[in-house]
């Protein structure tokens, strides 16, 4: 499903294709989780429910974060959104 998602991404030309895609990927996360969070409390045995349940949920929620550390190219030529404008002083104070 994310490679799908990262294609319709790419390859959406109006904003309304991003956010439809955004919100059917949205959808299918909270889908997995809530199933796969019943799969594994279904067939994990009672005593060693919380170890692996804090596992799961630590894979679940961590696994994103290390995703966050890469840098990412900004303005680039393939950019869509123009960088922000420089901090600096309005233009009616510079003449005053």
């Amino acid at each position: 499903m994310e490679t799908v998602t990262h294609a319709a991404l790419a390859l959406s030309t109006a904003p309304w294709q991003a956010g439809a895609v955004s919100v059917v990927f949205g959808a299918n996360a909270t889908v997995w989780g809530a199933v796969s969070t019943g799969l594994v409390q279904s067939r994990v045995p009672h005593r060693t429910l919380g170890r692996v349940t804090g596992v799961h949920r630590l894979v679940q929620m961590g696994a994103p974060t290390p995703n966050a550390a890469v840098p990412r190219p900004r303005g680039g030529p393939r950019c869509r959104s123009p960088r922000p404008p420089a901090a600096g002083p309005p233009a009616a104070a510079a003449n005053a």
